[in-house]
């Protein structure tokens, strides 16, 4: 995966703030996670960022999250 020291796209992915970010080490998988109390796993592709599924039921803001690279996608 390349460094990428420069935003290159912008959206809105959790309800207020956002806490946490965690990559999938093939690059076109991450979770976010926020102050709305909720993991939600993106795909980045075709220049864009695309919901594929929410984790809801938390009774705090997500802090932090892990992904599983051993799984292959």
């Amino acid at each position: 995966i390349p460094l990428v020291n420069k935003a290159i796209y912008k959206f809105d992915c959790n309800d207020g703030e956002v806490n946490c970010v965690k990559y999938h080490k093939n690059g076109k998988f991450f979770a976010t996670g926020g102050g709305d109390r909720k993991i939600k796993l993106w795909e980045f592709k075709d220049a864009k960022c695309d919901l594929v599924g929410s984790l809801i039921g938390s009774n705090a803001s997500i802090v932090s999250i892990d992904i599983d690279n051993e799984v292959k996608y």
